[in-house]
């Protein structure tokens, strides 16, 4: 997960370098995967710290798949935006990399979530 969120960086340290926007949506949208993935995270803590069983099967049925379609409808309402202007073009490539890596990081989750399950010790 921590791979996953240094990938962000160079695609994150360019935008601000470059100072470049993303549309309303597009900041929205971020900012509702990234509550997803702090939420995702605060849940694994909270494994961590009281082995739940229902806490490991709501990350891995509900949580993580609810935040790895977010990704892919966020993916498919943003290539709308590109496609009617409402994105600039070099803006893409910065979103779908902060998409890619909040996905892999709620996959992530899910397989550390299924591997402390207690029918996998």
């Amino acid at each position: 997960m921590a791979e996953d969120i240094g990938e962000m960086a160079p695609a994150l340290g360019k935008q601000i370098r470059e100072a470049i926007p993303f549309s309303q949506k597009g900041i929205a949208q971020t900012n509702e995967l990234f509550d997803g993935q702090l939420e995702m995270l605060r849940v694994l803590g909270d494994i961590f710290q009281t082995d739940n069983e229902v806490l490991k099967t709501f990350l891995r049925k509900e949580k993580g798949p609810g935040l790895c379609q977010q990704c892919i409808d966020f993916a498919t309402a943003h290539e709308a935006r590109l496609i009617e202007g409402l994105c600039l073009p070099h803006a893409a490539p910065i979103f779908l990399t902060m998409l890619d890596a909040v996905r892999n990081m709620a996959r992530h989750g899910m397989e550390v979530a299924h591997l402390l399950m207690v029918e996998h010790r």
